[in-house]
């Protein structure tokens, strides 16, 4: 059957039956396939909003394509088998001598476990190729390994292996050292390098990790910082206020959301210490934070009376500790004119 020379509406039609596993499959047969597909099924591939490679273990990984709708549109399921013969199929345009075949349904791939770091890769770089840039790339880990370094990678949320060392959490970023999004779980001590690259993320989770917290919050660069469990005291947070509001830090700074509990902090002491306006009425701000799920923004909201100016450019941010956080949220004079009018 001479399928490329068929019209290009029998194309589409015979290509709108398949799934994304399949297709994938057909890419690849060839270079010109390859690109048939993505020329044909672009509509179908411009709604991957992630590509999400989450390795569970050292044995198991599973890659999502998931669409900007959160709907699953590729699971693909990558499984070690050293009991049994791999036999190269040079599938995501891999080398036949690199140990990785179709076991069975469209979905299930099987390779050698001692090639993971190949493995991993030569997927990555062939997805990349096949969707294009504009997916947000995922890393997820469990606490087996850490994370693999790959190139263009735009965010990670990874549970840290014990005893892993500053340079070689470092050394799994190099490749793409500017991400958006980063997540770090992990229980127990660990530090980052006082150059980490970790710093400059846009975004930054840090869930149950006993880091300097200090040391983190006046290195970070980024918009976005949520601390959970976090060791952050008083005078971390007094010091955190006035850099802020006579602009020497912290210019990028859009939220700082720490989880703790009330008793660590003393609001008063805060208070007396900051020049902080209260209004005389209580308002409501909504805000973006990035998804830990996907590439999507979801909107947040908090009730403030406590607010700061920055004495440079007029620039506000509003505070408040409930039960369970302290936040702080930025915002334009432009944009909450309102708040200005209530501001004691």
């Amino acid at each position: 059957m001479k399928f490329l020379s068929f019209p290009t509406l029998v194309q589409r039609e015979i290509f709108d039956t398949f799934d994304l596993s399949e297709l994938l499959i057909l890419s690849f047969c060839s270079k010109k396939l390859k690109y048939l597909i993505q020329a044909i099924q672009k509509h179908r591939l411009n709604k991957v909003g992630t590509v999400k490679y989450s390795l569970l273990s050292l044995v198991y990984i599973i890659v999502n394509a998931i669409s900007h709708d959160s709907d699953k549109m590729l699971n693909l399921f990558i499984i070690s088998d050293d009991d049994s013969e791999i036999l190269p199929m040079e599938v995501f345009g891999m080398h036949r001598d690199v140990p990785i075949c179709l076991d069975g349904p469209s979905h299930i791939y099987a390779y050698e476990k001692e090639q993971t770091g190949v493995i991993i890769e030569g997927i990555h770089t062939f997805l990349y190729q096949f969707f294009g840039p504009s997916p947000d790339y995922r890393v997820c880990t469990n606490n087996s390994q850490p994370p693999p370094n790959l190139k263009n990678i735009n965010s990670s949320a990874i549970i840290l292996p014990e005893n892993i060392t500053a340079e070689e959490l470092e050394n799994c970023f190099t490749a793409s050292p500017k991400q958006e999004y980063i997540v770090i779980n992990k229980e127990t001590t660990y530090k980052l390098s006082p150059n980490s690259v970790i710093y400059d993320t846009d975004y930054l989770d840090l869930l149950r990790c006993d880091v300097d917290g200090e040391d983190v919050l006046f290195r970070f660069n980024g918009k976005s910082l949520t601390f959970s469990d976090s060791n952050l005291q008083n005078s971390t947070i007094i010091r955190f206020l006035n850099t802020w509001k006579s602009d020497r830090g912290f210019q990028n700074l859009k939220l700082l959301w720490i989880d703790v509990s009330p008793e660590l902090f003393n609001f008063a002491g805060i208070m007396e210490s900051v020049d902080i306006k209260q209004s005389d009425e209580s308002f409501t701000l909504k805000w973006k934070q990035r998804s830990t799920t996907d590439a999507r923004y979801r909107w947040n909201t908090a009730d403030f009376s406590h607010h700061l100016m920055r004495s440079s450019d007029g620039v506000g941010a509003s505070m408040t500790i409930t039960q369970n956080h302290f936040y702080f949220v930025v915002w334009s004079e432009i944009e909450n004119s309102e708040i200005m009018n209530h501001i004691k």
